[in-house]
């Protein structure tokens, strides 16, 4: 049990890892993705400084993960709202619908198994 227990939490370090290089070993950085090209580069520097973009690698990635675990799961740029309020929105929806997913597919599924026996 504790093998199994030792293998997710290195599973999911592996995971946080490479999301996190991904995220920000991809070309650009948020600033210049979200701005364009033609922005202000001051704003820019000051955006930059405020995420935390000009630290080195490792003090981002430790700095994203104490965000993350503290409850600061970012900000979304494109709906221009906190991520925590997105999904504090979309999870009753989501859990209404899987619910009824769930409950249509037990009694399709258990009325094929019927006409299957």
């Amino acid at each position: 049990m504790l093998k199994h227990i030792a293998r997710f939490v290195f599973l999911l370090a592996g995971i946080w890892t490479l999301n996190f290089c991904l995220i920000r070993l991809s070309p650009g950085d948020a600033t210049n993705v979200y701005w364009g090209p033609y922005s202000d580069r001051a704003s820019l520097e000051t955006l930059r400084a405020q995420r935390g973009l000009q630290l080195p690698f490792w003090e981002q990635f430790q700095l994203w993960t104490l965000r993350f675990l503290q409850g600061d799961w970012g900000y979304s740029w494109t709906r221009h709202r906190p991520v925590l309020a997105i999904l504090k929105e979309a999870i009753p929806s989501t859990l209404q619908l899987t619910s009824l997913a769930l409950a249509f597919s037990f009694i399709l599924g258990s009325a094929w198994g019927v006409l299957a026996g």
